[in-house]
């Protein structure tokens, strides 16, 4: 299957092309020309790295398209929730919000499918255990710009989910903060519940996907059994030797968790424990 990564250089892009170039023909894009010296070209080779292209201008996306004929295309492009101070509303909005659907119209007219990945974020975090069907109570721009942008009609597929991973550049996402910490002391929220998944077994996700050819359209969430941030943090500590003094603060109350049934039902796709997932993270860090 050719496959077509948007925003590759990111947190959960250059994963996906990591995984999916095992068993696809993968491409990838970003905002910049192909840099040897850059740790994607570790992962994507020159051929296949389709640099300028910007989510603020159509037509780099619509060269995108032009290129080549592609059977999906992942959208990977997005500003997180850890933004940079200089990231206005509007921008977010119009990023995570606006884009997806210009991507869609534009993939669409070439016959791809647009797979977008949307966000736990959707909800307050008040209940926990989020089905498709609970109506989505953002309290943030992010969570409001993520929702604006899910495409849920017969012919993409928008994948509610959270990750966490290493990251090739910017050094933003929650486990590099938590390598950062290494010897110091932090607190772990015990009432903070998650459901994510490593960038790498959501990437496995997506390929069994491609793999069975799954012709799925719409709305679904994926996710892992909840654990709690304490407990995540106990064991990233433990396993990759961090000696961080961890602090268990039960201030923070939030439970964000998905409910993925729907989606292991028809997929047969099921989340690996968090044990087994943490254990393969912490095989693949000579990676990075």
């Amino acid at each position: 299957m050719k496959v077509c990564v948007l925003g590759a250089g990111g947190l959960l892009g250059h994963m996906l092309i990591r995984v999916l170039s095992e068993s696809n023909d993968v491409f990838g894009t970003t905002r910049e020309d192909f840099i040897a010296s850059s740790p994607l070209a570790k992962f994507l080779t020159k051929e296949k790295w389709i640099g300028k292209v910007d989510a603020s201008s159509v037509d780099s996306v619509k060269k995108v398209f032009d290129l080549d004929q592609f059977d999906v295309a992942i959208n990977c492009i997005g500003l997180i929730k850890q933004r940079n101070s200089f990231v206005s509303d509007n921008e977010m909005m119009m990023i995570n919000g606006e884009f997806p659907h210009h991507l869609a119209q534009i993939a669409n007219s070439h016959d791809t499918q647009v797979i977008h990945i949307s966000t736990d974020c959707v909800f307050s975090g008040t209940k926990g255990n989020y089905l498709e069907s609970d109506l989505p109570d953002p309290i943030d721009v992010y969570g409001k710009s993520k929702l604006l942008g899910e495409l849920n009609d017969s012919q993409n597929l928008t994948l509610r989910t959270s990750h966490i991973g290493r990251e090739l550049t910017v050094k933003k996402s929650f486990i590099e903060w938590l390598v950062s910490q290494r010897g110091g002391n932090v607190n772990g929220y015990g009432h903070a519940i998650y459901s994510g998944l490593t960038t790498q077994a959501f990437a496995k996700t997506i390929s069994k996907l491609l793999l069975g050819n799954s012709q799925l359209t719409g709305l679904f969430h994926v996710s892992s059994q909840p654990i709690s941030k304490l407990e995540i943090i106990n064991k990233l500590n433990e396993l990759l030797d961090l000696r961080i003094t961890v602090t268990p603060d039960a201030s923070v109350q939030i439970n964000r968790s998905l409910n993925s049934e729907k989606f292991q039902h028809i997929t047969s796709i099921c989340p690996q424990t968090w044990d087994e997932m943490l254990s393969d993270f912490c095989e693949d860090q000579k990676t990075y």
